[in-house]
């Protein structure tokens, strides 16, 4: 199971009403932390969690909390700070050396689920919004809307959809490329127009399967909904189509095109599709990866989906220890 909010919020939404459930939420981090202040994670009386909000040292007793509210009906508030020696983080060998601040709020119909349900349907269309809650209130409330709020002793969080990626090319290395893509919590979309490609049974972990020329895919109704794609027919005139098709304008949000093969490859596809490279200038990524090594389909699409983790996020894909200077 991955640990987007979408996942968990799935799960919760089967057994709202048969189970006591609590959202606990980070509200605010002071050094180094695990998670970053919106992250959430649930809990319900059958002892089960569903997400984190720490490296997993803190969960266990933030459970004992959690029982506290569901009996109470009320929210609380917890902190636990590793810089302290006399703090519980001690005791509990919490490894950030930080400050994590956490909200608990029991979550059942007499609160209106916290509005959670709306931040679920919300999230199943691919719709993004704000989530806020108060902080300093015994009773618990939550707010989804399209704007934030701003009020007194009430944190707002944007909240967004899982990235969808699109793979154009079906073939047996993009069966690794949409399995880790799915465990990331992306929604993953593999189309290809070959017969004998994109089978359902080889991407089971593909949210959507299709086996559409990719400029039919212009006017699709989850084109809309993709933020990168992923080009590995292994066929120049494939790949031609590909690329025509992240010019049109119904593919004009798309911000990133990875696409596979040397550069030499890619002249001939330019030449195939009849484009010129400053077309997609700042939108393609070719040879497309961070330079990783290894050459299995295991390993090329980690170095693919790396990049893309990298872009989706706004980082460059450093080494940290060598931008902090410690090797």
């Amino acid at each position: 199971m991955n640990n987007q909010l979408e996942t968990l919020l799935r799960i919760w939404h089967a057994e709202r009403d048969t189970l006591n459930w609590v959202l606990v939420t980070v509200i605010g981090t002071e050094g180094s932390s695990y998670r970053r202040p919106g992250a959430m994670m649930l809990f319900n009386d059958s002892g089960e969690q569903f997400g984190l909000v720490s490296g997993g040292c803190l969960e266990s007793d933030v459970l004992k909390h959690a029982r506290q509210c569901w009996q109470l009906g009320t929210s609380k508030r917890i902190t636990y700070d590793m810089r302290e020696e006399g703090d519980l983080a001690w005791n509990l060998g919490i490894g950030c050396g930080g400050k994590v601040d956490l909200l608990l709020q029991p979550v059942n119909a007499d609160n209106d689920y916290l509005q959670l349900d709306l931040v679920y349907r919300a999230l199943e269309q691919d719709q993004s919004g704000f989530f806020a809650q108060p902080i300093n209130d015994e009773q618990p409330q939550g707010v989804w809307s399209d704007t934030e709020l701003q009020q007194p002793d009430w944190l707002s969080f944007a909240i967004k959809p899982a990235p969808t990626v699109l793979v154009l090319g079906g073939g047996v290395d993009a069966v690794p490329v949409v399995s880790m893509g799915h465990q990331l919590g992306w929604k993953m979309w593999v189309n290809d127009p070959r017969p004998r490609y994109a089978r359902r049974s080889d991407f089971v972990n593909a949210q959507r399967g299709s086996n559409l020329a990719p400029l039919a895919l212009a006017d699709h109704e989850h084109l809309a909904k993709v933020s990168a794609v992923i080009v590995m027919h292994h066929s120049v005139e494939l790949d031609a189509q590909a690329l025509q098709l992240t010019l049109l304008p119904t593919a004009a949000h798309i911000g990133y095109i990875g696409l596979l093969g040397p550069g030499h490859r890619t002249e001939r596809v330019l030449d195939n599709a009849g484009i010129g490279l400053a077309a997609l200038q700042g939108r393609l990524a070719n040879p497309i990866g961070l330079r990783l090594g290894g050459d299995l389909p295991e390993s090329l699409a980690l170095a693919m989906l790396a990049e893309i983790h990298a872009w989706l996020n706004q980082q460059d894909g450093q080494s940290i220890s060598q931008i902090l200077g410690t090797t």
